[in-house]
């Protein structure tokens, strides 16, 4: 008398590489939230600008998407700036920047993508002019996804 299976070890192997994905994906999109809501904490800080309608910051924020589909968005504040002398309400800011975020992300169809933006479109001509709108907020959110993500492929 032997002993038959009463399940299919093709389908087991395969549920359990599909849970581990899930599980590997979702410390992915946790490691980009991440360094997707420092960089905006970062940009606002840090920018040398001067706010004069408060758009510029409104505009700030991230999107990630996974294999061309949003899956998360945040920032793009209206209220960001706080208020200063020529302060429309920053909704031209807030909704232009979620606007250029997913137009940007649109554009990535494999795998998973932050893109992390100052939506006005004047940004770079603040840059051109010497002062950080996001230059900084990049070079120090590569260094933050580096070590995340370096420690969760240390880890597996």
């Amino acid at each position: 008398m032997g002993i038959n299976a009463k399940f299919n070890v093709k389908d087991v192997v395969e549920q359990m590489v599909s849970e581990e994905a899930a599980k590997v994906h979702a410390k992915i999109f946790e490691n980009l939230a991440y360094v997707g809501d420092e960089a905006i904490k970062l940009a606002r800080e840090k920018g040398s600008y001067t706010d004069q309608t408060g758009n510029l910051r409104a505009s700030t924020g991230y999107v990630i998407s996974y294999n061309g589909k949003i899956i998360s968005d945040a920032g793009f504040d209206p209220n960001a700036a706080g208020k200063t002398k020529k302060q429309r309400d920053g909704q031209t800011g807030a909704s232009g920047g979620k606007t250029f975020a997913y137009e940007m992300a649109g554009k990535h169809k494999n795998g998973f993508v932050l893109i992390v933006v100052a939506g006005m479109y004047y940004g770079a001509y603040v840059e051109k002019r010497q002062y950080d709108v996001l230059t900084f907020t990049e070079a120090q959110a590569r260094i933050v996804a580096e070590k995340l993500f370096g420690q969760m492929f240390k880890a597996a």
